[in-house]
């Protein structure tokens, strides 16, 4: 009996091409026929990624919840899931260059390595906050924010980290920092904070609405773009404005859209991007004018480029985007696990094992449900007997 199935699909599959093992199989005398299943789609990973990272276009890292963090070497072709040593929940990630980096996350956790991700320390911020964004402005300075109005400071690379008053209860949702001096961060409710000495003050400035503000990016330090939107309705409001002095004043520019906006980037004083639920939106005239550039198969929550033509969108199912031209194009694929194993019960019903994953199908490899181990690391080998 001869069984195609991909079992070596790489984590985030690049493009919708068949890769098949010939298996050979001892399965019941009552199978017939020949199964051939080509590209299952997230059979095992239906772990959602909230946040991604490059440094250059080639090295990049994505988290999200359940303890997940995979890498990329090779710019997207490939990926592999890295052991966090923890299940909580990630919501942000970035790397100052190939070796250091932090993630953040649920009750406060932090993370940092110096070695690319292949060994974590582990830490908890003060009071155990949510953590929700981390941005570094040099390779020792960097900031978390978070619930409560929580902003935390590091000038050792993340090894320690001090609490800054922002003078806000409200949820930050996100930093942005141009140098270690002049940083900016967005949340509930429309706050807008900036800082012009590292964090020691921060000044609450009008944003221009009471919506919460989900993403702030600059390109230098008086040019920027804040978006977000009402979730209570989910469908009334989007918000994007634009800033040429600092901060101090907004434009509202139109969107072309009616759902909260989630990320923004801009790889020029003209070219962006932007997430709004399922669709990618564009400009190329700073904003004044946005259109839909591709919509996609899942909610996406973050937005990142490597460099001005290597971008990636992360969101729900481990679903990633990624562009080579800047935005012009965009190719989905799906964040899959490695498979080590595959026991065939009948025509319909098999089950894969991998990384500290059990999945199954009834449908003949249509659809699978996944069951997380998350107390073992990799799981080699499986068998039914029926």
């Amino acid at each position: 009996f001869k069984f195609f199935f991909n079992l070596t699909i790489p984590n985030l599959v690049m493009k919708n091409i068949l890769v098949s093992i010939l298996l050979c199989a001892f399965v019941s005398s009552t199978i017939q026929a020949q199964w051939q299943w080509q590209n299952p789609k997230n059979p095992a990973s239906l772990r959602n990624l909230g946040d991604v990272h490059f440094v250059g276009s080639q090295k990049g890292w994505a988290v999200g919840n359940g303890g997940t963090i995979t890498k990329t070497n090779d710019g997207g072709a490939t990926w592999h899931v890295l052991n966090s040593g923890t299940t909580i929940g990630f919501n942000a990630v970035h790397f100052t260059d190939t070796l250091h980096g932090c993630v953040v996350g649920l009750q406060g956790v932090i993370l940092t390595t110096s070695d690319g991700g292949t060994s974590w320390s582990i830490q908890y911020g003060p009071g155990d906050p949510w953590l929700v964004s981390v941005n570094f402005a040099d390779a020792q300075t960097g900031w978390i924010a978070g619930e409560n109005g929580t902003i935390l400071k590091t000038t050792d690379c993340g090894s320690t980290w001090n609490a800054q008053s922002s003078g806000t209860s409200e949820t930050l949702y996100r930093n942005y920092f141009v140098n270690n001096q002049t940083g900016y961060s967005v949340g509930v409710s429309g706050t807008f904070l900036k800082t012009s000495n590292g964090g020691t003050t921060w000044t609450s400035l009008s944003s221009g609405t009471t919506k919460d503000l989900n993403w702030v990016h600059f390109i230098d330090s008086q040019t920027g773009w804040i978006v977000g939107g009402d979730y209570s309705t989910f469908n009334d409001y989007s918000y994007i404005a634009k800033t040429t002095d600092g901060g101090n004043t907004w434009t509202e520019q139109a969107s072309s859209v009616n759902y909260p906006l989630n990320s923004v980037v801009f790889t020029s004083a003209q070219k962006g991007l932007a997430l709004c639920g399922f669709n990618i939106l564009k400009t190329t005239d700073g904003g004044n004018n946005w259109t839909v550039s591709t919509p996609t198969s899942q909610f996406l929550w973050a937005l990142t480029f490597g460099d001005s033509l290597n971008g990636y969108g992360v969101g729900e199912l481990n679903q990633i985007y990624r562009t080579t031209d800047g935005g012009a194009s965009w190719v989905d694929h799906y964040n899959l696990v490695s498979f080590k194993s595959v026991s065939i019960v009948n025509e319909q019903v098999a089950y894969v094992v991998g990384e500290n994953s059990i999945s199954k199908t009834t449908d003949q490899g249509q659809t699978w449900i996944p069951h997380w181990i998350d107390s073992v690391n990799s799981l080699n080998s499986v068998w039914f007997v029926d």
